[in-house]
């Protein structure tokens, strides 16, 4: 009964029916088979309702404990993240050996449409094939994609603010991990975590010298994977366009530190200019992680404010995007209970059944924000955070 629980019940839903969504039949090219991995005392109270949603579940153990590592610095960054060593779990995605491709997502993403030109390029399929600018530094720093590419990966650049790492030392998002499956890649993983990977306090993997850290969370899986895929297996790993792949909608530029703190305005990506994420055309992004958006069981629309009270255009572009997101995951949700109640017939979504007030000139700031509500979350929301979750038909 713990509310937490329920609300990441409804993501897997919405994030399931995403995935169905995307890679249909006719759709695209490529079949999706959804896994959970679930920890072991998670397995008894949400094993039933994932398979019920069309997971196939894998309860899986942490890879190690944290009295298996041998780095005591390492040991005490377990605590520096959402999960501690539970974080490791992801690693597993290395370990399905079935399948050509695992894409690893958290519940709070949401995937919008096919990545087939991304699996064609990492298949090296003749067909259509991912674009340079949908990566960070393919035609950039780097002339040409990698021959044989085992990783591919967003980096999260707001964890170092202002820039002060070069981008290779940043840590990649782990809430989106698109992995070729490899034992030895994970077994090597794990063993880079059981040895301590030179972890340094306050410094990160590779100690003093390569210094892979610095950040929240760089002593699990996102620091992890930027210093195994940065030291050891570079020429197999591309970074893609996070614009375009588990975009957040976040600010290129360090405008934050730049305007209260003074600091130099630059790229987060230390490059002279970069595309700004907000001004992203809802048609090009393939999946959005729900980070600097909110949640979207927090009913929290955002409020699209006159050009006179923001500082730039860019501040327009991010509500504008963000309730554009959201309202694809309320979309996306809403679908998935029309489906229900045409297999259930006594289904009932129990949808907030107040009437959204009709458009005119009289209607109060309170009205008008209840309309975007509603319009935006398709009736879900009751007001903000009154959230009205799924009810499964089982």
């Amino acid at each position: 009964d713990n509310p937490l629980r329920k609300n990441l019940f409804d993501g897997a839903a919405v994030l399931h029916q995403s995935i169905q969504l995307a890679h249909a039949e006719g759709v695209s090219t490529y079949a999706a088979h959804v896994v959970a991995f679930l920890h072991p005392q998670a397995a008894l109270n949400c094993s039933s309702v994932l398979e019920s949603l069309g997971y196939e579940v894998q309860v899986k153990d942490n890879p190690l404990e944290v009295d298996d590592i041998q780095n005591e610095a390492l040991k005490e960054a377990q605590s520096n993240g959402c999960c501690g060593i539970r974080e490791y779990i992801k690693l597993y995605a290395w370990s399905l050996l079935e399948y050509p491709l695992v894409v690893h997502l958290d519940a709070d993403c949401l995937v919008l449409k096919a990545m087939d030109s991304l699996f064609n390029t990492i298949l090296s399929k003749p067909e259509e094939q991912l674009a340079m600018n949908e990566t960070q530094w393919v035609g950039k720093t780097i002339p040409e994609f990698p021959s044989d590419i085992q990783f591919a990966f967003t980096r999260d650049y707001n964890m170092v603010d202002p820039p002060r790492k070069q981008p290779h030392q940043i840590g990649v998002q782990g809430g989106f991990l698109v992995v070729k499956p490899s034992q030895q890649d994970f077994e090597r993983l794990v063993e880079v975590v059981r040895t301590g990977g030179n972890f340094t306090a306050r410094v990160g993997w590779g100690g003093p010298e390569k210094r892979y850290g610095g950040y929240y969370g760089a002593g699990t899986i996102q620091g992890l994977a930027s210093y195994y895929y940065g030291e050891f297996e570079s020429a197999r790993a591309v970074e893609l366009n996070r614009c375009y792949f588990n975009t957040m909608v976040d600010d290129s530029m360090n405008t934050k530190q730049h305007v209260e703190n003074k600091a130099k305005l630059q790229c987060r990506t230390l490059e002279e200019t970069c595309q700004d994420c907000r001004m992203t055309d809802l048609s090009d992004i393939y999946t959005t992680h729900f980070t600097v958006c909110g949640k979207p069981h927090w009913c929290n629309a955002h409020n699209v404010p006159n050009r006179k009270n923001v500082r730039s255009d860019g501040a327009v572009k991010k509500h504008m995007l963000c309730n554009q997101l959201l309202d694809r995951w309320h979309k996306v949700r809403f679908s998935l209970e029309e489906q229900w109640m045409i297999d259930f017939p006594d289904y009932d979504p129990h949808w907030a059944k107040e009437a959204t007030p009709a458009p005119g000139k009289n209607l109060t700031n309170d009205e008008l924000e209840e309309a975007a509500r509603m319009k935006i979350f398709h009736r879900h929301c009751h007001k903000p955070n009154r959230y009205i979750r799924m009810r499964f038909p089982w």
